[in-house]
């Protein structure tokens, strides 16, 4: 037997993330990109506070009494990039656990498989 390659590492990955197989991971990486894009959007608050409806002058804060158009495109281009950032974490995620795997099987090349690695292969 051959350690699995890289690919095959990643496969695994993500079949295993994307199966119901393991309902509380997925629920637990769902929490996860709610959290991520509820911190991008909390730091977003520095640029305005008006988007949430308060018209009052905070220290720190970029923009404040905006027009509602103003105000609806900042929190669509916040909300964006909220999004572009929960996804590169996620990404950055999965890169990081392919290479943890790709590490442990050039350790342990004969380590035994299970029935998902072997579904993968």
């Amino acid at each position: 037997m051959t350690a699995p390659t890289e690919a095959e590492v990643r496969a695994a990955i993500v079949g295993v993330a994307e199966s119901s197989y393991v309902g509380s991971c997925v629920d637990e990486v769902a929490g996860l990109r709610f959290n991520l894009g509820a911190m991008a959007k909390a730091c977003a608050r520095a640029l305005v506070d008006s988007a949430a409806g308060t018209k009052e002058l905070d220290d720190g804060v970029l923009w404040v009494d905006l027009r509602p158009s103003e105000a609806d495109r900042l929190i669509t281009l916040v909300s964006e990039a909220a999004d572009r950032a929960t996804e590169r974490c996620e990404a950055i995620i999965l890169d990081a656990m392919t290479a943890a795997g790709v590490a442990f099987a050039a350790e342990f090349p004969e380590a035994p498989r299970g029935e998902a690695a072997e579904a993968v292969v």
